[in-house]
């Protein structure tokens, strides 16, 4: 017999706030038999890796975007599009980039 596990994933967005040139991590569980499908989007696009921006992935369903040395144009809204067989869910976060105050 053939079952689908599909957890619920949070819906409520999540406030992150990071000083600019600090960092932040962004995480989804994102458990379920099979293993759901994980894409960070940002403005609609898909997010690559680079040189600041770091993504992660467990075999149990852990997903972790990090941002390093954040800058203005990094705040947004992020989403985690988990695809499983059966539905898609999202799980958003606002970053929010705050200048350092001395």
């Amino acid at each position: 017999m053939f079952s689908l596990d599909v957890p619920n994933i949070s819906s409520e967005p999540v406030d992150i706030h990071v000083n600019q040139g600090g960092s932040c991590t962004l995480e989804c569980q994102a458990p379920g038999k099979p293993l759901p499908e994980l894409k960070w989007t940002k403005s609609g696009k898909e997010i690559k890796p680079n040189e600041n921006i770091l993504l992660e992935s467990t075999p149990d369903g852990n997903h972790r975007l990090t941002l390093n040395n954040a800058q203005a144009d990094h705040a947004g809204q992020y989403i985690a599009n988990v695809k499983h067989k059966i539905r898609t869910q999202q799980m958003i976060f606002n970053v929010i980039v705050t200048g350092i105050y001395r």
